[in-house]
Formats: C-alpha cells, sequence, structure tokens
C-alpha cells in the first residue's frame, strides 16, 4: 500500500504544481506589463531615452511571453524573464545607480524558484546562486552611488521608488498566495489519492464488496469483540456451482457480470452492519452480527432464491446460476479459523449433496 501510495503522490504532484505555476506565471507576466508600462511613462517624463526604449521593448518581450505560456513553453519563459529582470536590474543600476529599487526584483525571481519547470535541483540552484550574487554586487557597488536625475524629479522618484518595492511586494505576495493554496490542493488531493488507495486495497475491483484481505481483518475484529459477550455471529460461505464452465462457456467478461450481480443481490437483502466479502474466485462470505442460526437460514434461503431467480443472456441463450451454501454459528470457545474451516467444509460437502442448497 505505501508503494502505491507514493507512486500516487509522484504522479500528481508534477501535474498539480505545473498547473499553479501556470497560473502564476501569467499573473506575474501581467503585473510585469504593468510595471514596464508605468516604467514607460516615469521615464519619458524624466527623459532618460535608454530606459525608455528599453522598457517599450520589455513590454513586447512580455507580451510574447504570453505566447510562449500559451504554448506551454514554460522552460524557455522561465530562463528568459530571469535574464530581462537580471539584465534591467544591471542597466538601471549603472545608468541611475541603486535608488531606484529595482534591483530588488531579484527577489521576485528568487522566490520563483520553488516553481521552476526545471526539475533539476541543480538548474534551480544555479539560478539562485547567480542572482544572489548579483544583488549583492549591485547593492555593495552602487548602493551608494546617487541618482543621475535632475532634482526637480527627485519627488517623483521618491514615489517611483516606493512603489517600485509595492509592486515587489505584491509579486512575491502572489508567489506566497499561488504556494499556499497549491499546499493546500496538494494535501487534498494526496488524502483523496490516499482514501482511493486504501478502497483498492480492502475492495474488490469486480464486484466492490471487501477482499479477502479485508474481511480477514474483519473477521478477526468481530472475533474479539464477540468472544468477550455471550452474543454470536453466524458465518455464511458459498460459490457459484460449476462456475468454471460458466466461464469458459460464456467468457470471462459475462463471468465478471454475474459476480458483479450476485454481490448486488447480496448488498440489498443484508443488513448495513453485516460483513460482506469476496472470498477469493467465485466463493462469497457474509457475517451475519447478532442473529441466531435459524435467522440467518432464513435469510440466505431468500438469497439461494434471489440467485437461481436471475437470467442472464449470451447469443440469444438466456441461462441461470445456482449457488451452494455453508452456514455456521459461531461460538465463544470456537476458534475463528477452526469456525472458518467448518463452513467452508459444510458448503462443499452440500455440492456433493446435489448444489444449489443450503448446508448447516
Amino acid at each position: 500500500m505505501k508503494d502505491k501510495l507514493v507512486e500516487s503522490i509522484l504522479k500528481i504532484a508534477p501535474n498539480m504544481e505545473s498547473d499553479y505555476s501556470v497560473r502564476m506565471y501569467y499573473i506575474l507576466n501581467f503585473q510585469a506589463v504593468f510595471v514596464h508600462l508605468c516604467h514607460v511613462f516615469l521615464f519619458n517624463h524624466i527623459g532618460l531615452a535608454s530606459l525608455f526604449l528599453y522598457n517599450l521593448l520589455s513590454i513586447v518581450f512580455y507580451i510574447f511571453c504570453f505566447v510562449l505560456l500559451k504554448f506551454n513553453k514554460l522552460k524557455t519563459f522561465f530562463l528568459l524573464c530571469h535574464i530581462e529582470i537580471c539584465l534591467y536590474a544591471v542597466i538601471t543600476v549603472l545608468l541611475v545607480g541603486f535608488g531606484f529599487n529595482i534591483p530588488y526584483a531579484l527577489f521576485i525571481l528568487i522566490s520563483t524558484l520553488i516553481f521552476s519547470p526545471f526539475k533539476k535541483a541543480l538548474n534551480k540552484n544555479i539560478l539562485g546562486i547567480i542572482e544572489v550574487i548579483l544583488f549583492s554586487i549591485l547593492s555593495i557597488g552602487f548602493y551608494l552611488k546617487p541618482l543621475v536625475i535632475e532634482e526637480k524629479y527627485t519627488f517623483i522618484l521618491k514615489i517611483f521608488s516606493i512603489a517600485n518595492i509595492i509592486s515587489i511586494i505584491l509579486a512575491i505576495y502572489t508567489i506566497v498566495i499561488v504556494t499556499g493554496r497549491y499546499n493546500k490542493r496538494f494535501k487534498s488531493d494526496v488524502s483523496k489519492h490516499i482514501d482511493e488507495i486504501k478502497n483498492q486495497v480492502r475492495y474488490d475491483a469486480v464486484t466492490n464488496l471487501l477482499n479477502e484481505v479485508a474481511v480477514g481483518e474483519e473477521i478477526r475484529n468481530i472475533d474479539s469483540v464477540y468472544r468477550k459477550s455471550s452474543i454470536s455471529y453466524v458465518i455464511t460461505v458459498f460459490d457459484i456451482d460449476m462456475f468454471k464452465e460458466v466461464n469458459a462457456k460464456y467468457g470471462r467478461e459475462l463471468g465478471d457480470y454475474i459476480l458483479k450481480t450476485i454481490a448486488d443481490i447480496v448488498l440489498k437483502n443484508t443488513n448495513m452492519g453485516d460483513i460482506i466479502g469476496r472470498w477469493g474466485g467465485d466463493r462469497f462470505i457474509i457475517i451475519y452480527k447478532n442473529t441466531t442460526i435459524n435467522k440467518a437460514i432464513v435469510k440466505v434461503e431468500k438469497l439461494r432464491e434471489l440467485i437461481e431467480k436471475s437470467l442472464f443472456e449470451k447469443d440469444g441463450e438466456i441461462f441461470n446460476v445456482t449457488a451452494t451454501f455453508g452456514i455456521l454459528e459461531s461460538k465463544r470457545n470456537m476458534d475463528i479459523e477452526n469456525s472458518l474451516d467448518i463452513v467452508r467444509k459444510l458448503m462443499i460437502a452440500g455440492k456433493y449433496k446435489g448444489r444449489n442448497q443450503i448446508n448447516y
């Protein structure tokens, strides 16, 4: 079960991560277009033609990035965006100093590494190290460099610097929100897959009844509880008469349908607390709780009749099947394994007596 769970998580995690990564990339790309649009107006206003032109080209670049996202070119998108932001940070610092706070955008890049489309940790680490080194160089080498801007624009630039910091915070906040939603969704999906795997481990795929292993666990649990009380339970084991011949003649697919039909009949004619399972092959087991063997015999006789009356069709031929039952009331002093062996032998004895009957 543990191996199946790990395999399941490994399957859902990359798909889910990719889904959330693309959403985040779209949001950040919209933010990048908006930020560069603001920078276009600013640098045009203060007369910095080179940065004005660069931001125009950046807008075109990020519009092109929407095309990359559309065609799921995530690695290309991710790498080009990192290069563009690093380049913009360097050019801005070289031309006007550190005062615009644009190099802090490198923290956005570092934050996005958790959703990197590059699966190898080495690639992520290399990008992160480069960006940390670049920020360190820019901050140490150029932090004290004065802004090469006319004094009349000082107030505007202060507002602009604050706006840059806010936009960077918003971008990082976007990453945090997406990460939180991803983690919540991931936990939910893992929980769902755990439940599905538990069902696969405990339930038979054909009949949707408890499988042999799960029934064994339930029987041992019941036996340990009932041994401490004076209440008994009734074990019924049955299988379909000559089912191998039915399978050989009519095919495996119809054979599975017959098994499913009989399982449905049993489910509809037992109580919710009773334990019903497929006991391997065409054999079924029912544990009737809090009842006597006489009451159980009445219930089993009804099942026998319903199974016998069920009709099946193959290539125009209509036929039915029958089942032989063994019934045993388990007592406090009876070992559960011994009880199961006895009831199985009772069923086999019923077949020797002519099949389609109840033996107890």
